[in-house]
């Protein structure tokens, strides 16, 4: 987890208004899953869509780097199915300087030659997982066995001693396991973890209770900027609504000065102030999501974490991840006979089943 330095805690709005502190790389719009939630839409027919090669992905940190971004994220998509173009990417970040470097993966791809790369340079690795139940996450993924490759390389990054945290998003398909979901994630190990509600973005759309720039938790003014493998540039991941340029077009510096981003950016601030300063004033309905016991005024406010945004804390102050405690919830006990780890020896992956015509790995049966 990154922690705030001295510098970060002394920035000030403006610095952070105008600056770039963080870079998320979509590397495809590709995805061995079709989550029901999907806030980029991604499947397997994604693939098509991408129009970035690995050379502009290089030029894109290089610059992100010089205009000041110290962490990036790799993301999908699934970005392991592009598992050498990532490998090589990852250490092209670190010999350019990146302080903090993330892989947020669904973590159904993991071959050894990728999980040795993470620990050669350090990778902090993010994923979701839907629900201990095995057969409530598959219907999530609309993919046969992803529970069970998920759980299986979440044990195997926990015993790299990699940094690992993960993101349970609650929705209807999974509300009644989502305490034994936790708990779970408890049980084999996993320290960083919290719930986050549908985006209405993408497929989040048909469950969304908020929309637009109301949905967002906006910390997406503190100097991030998303580039998606079409080459178009967000203000964060999930604002897929809010273009702000395309980086084949312009370069980053231009995206950062422009007007497209600088309004966003002003917009989303003036929400933050209001939201820190009038708790009330906050228009995310997330007590429908969760219900009122599991939705305080911080889980909607803009100091709580986004999912699936790195996460890193607000660089003026320090924020612990939040824990929910779940040793009391009767749910435990109702799920215990499924909610145990995967042996990390199993392997659901069969040769039949592995794709030789590119990167992509292994791609089990959809249900």
């Amino acid at each position: 987890m990154h922690a705030a330095t001295n510098k970060d805690r002394a920035m000030k709005d403006s610095d952070l208004l105008y600056g770039l502190r963080h870079l998320s790389l979509e590397l495809t719009a590709g995805c061995n899953e079709r989550c029901v939630h999907c806030c980029t839409s991604s499947s397997p027919e994604q693939f098509v869509t991408d129009k970035l090669a690995r050379q502009d992905y290089g030029r894109l940190l290089k610059e992100g780097r010089e205009l000041g971004a110290a962490s990036v994220q790799f993301i999908g998509g699934e970005p392991a199915t592009k598992k050498y173009e990532l490998m090589q990417l990852i250490r092209d970040a670190r010999n350019t300087g990146y302080k903090h470097i993330e892989v947020y993966t669904n973590l159904t791809i993991l071959p050894d030659m990728l999980l040795d790369t993470f620990k050669e340079c350090g990778v902090h690795v993010a994923s979701s997982f839907y629900s201990c139940d095995e057969q409530v996450h598959d219907n999530i993924t609309r993919l046969r066995g992803s529970h069970r490759m998920t759980s299986r390389n979440m044990q195997r990054v926990l015993d790299a001693k990699l940094p690992l945290r993960v993101g349970v998003i609650g929705m209807q398909e999974n509300q009644q396991t989502l305490d034994a979901t936790l708990a779970y994630l408890k049980q084999i190990g996993v320290k960083q973890y919290g719930v986050d509600r549908v985006r209405g973005v993408g497929r989040g759309k048909a469950e969304a209770k908020a929309s637009g720039i109301e949905q967002l938790c906006h910390n997406c003014w503190m100097g991030g900027i998303t580039v998606a493998s079409d080459a178009t540039a967000y203000p964060c991941t999930v604002g897929r609504e809010f273009p702000v340029g395309n980086v084949l077009t312009s370069s980053l510096q231009g995206i950062l000065t422009g007007d497209a981003l600088t309004n966003f950016r002003v917009q989303s601030h003036q929400i933050y102030q209001l939201r820190k300063n009038n708790r009330e004033a906050c228009e995310i309905p997330c007590e429908l999501n969760y219900g009122p016991d599991q939705c305080g005024p911080d889980r909607c406010s803009p100091d709580s974490r986004c999912n699936p945004e790195l996460g890193l804390p607000d660089p003026r102050s320090v924020h612990k991840y939040e824990r929910i405690d779940t040793s009391q919830r009767g749910l435990v006990s109702q799920y215990g006979n499924i909610c145990k780890p995967v042996n990390p020896s199993e392997d659901t992956c069969k040769p039949d089943e592995r794709d030789t015509d590119d990167d992509r790995d292994c791609y089990p049966v959809n249900a």
